[in-house]
């Protein structure tokens, strides 16, 4: 099945905020069931039924609002940069026709300490 629209995160405050704006303007969208990611502590296995769900619904836009704000830095970095990562590759090696659309929030606060971790290697 089609849909335009794939909200991954939908549960946080900016997605849940985000679905309720497409159900109140009646705009189609698809979302992965909570009872489908009891693997969400394993990033590969959580990737990979997120990868399976866009192939099937080929989704024009992936809106992503995943994320974590945390103070454990690896944790972090999973969550919000190497995911995103991941995403990009996959659509790129599918070939798939889609826009990802990143969405920021609280996380964008700890970007901050990367950097200062960036800059005391390069020191």
């Amino acid at each position: 099945m089609k849909y335009d629209n794939l909200v991954l995160g939908h549960k946080g405050f900016l997605g849940s905020s985000f679905t309720r704006f497409l159900k109140k303007n009646n705009i189609p969208f698809t979302f992965i069931d909570e009872e489908n990611l009891k693997n969400k502590k394993d990033f590969k296995k959580f990737f990979n039924l997120i990868s399976k769900k866009i192939e099937k619904c080929k989704p024009q836009y992936i809106w992503n609002f995943i994320g974590s704000h945390t103070d454990n830095l690896n944790q972090n970095l999973d969550s919000n940069f190497l995911f995103s990562s991941y995403l990009i590759n996959f659509i790129n090696h599918k070939k798939l026709n889609c826009k990802i659309i990143f969405i920021g929030s609280a996380i964008e606060e700890k970007f901050i300490c990367f950097s200062k971790i960036e800059k005391k290697k390069s020191s």
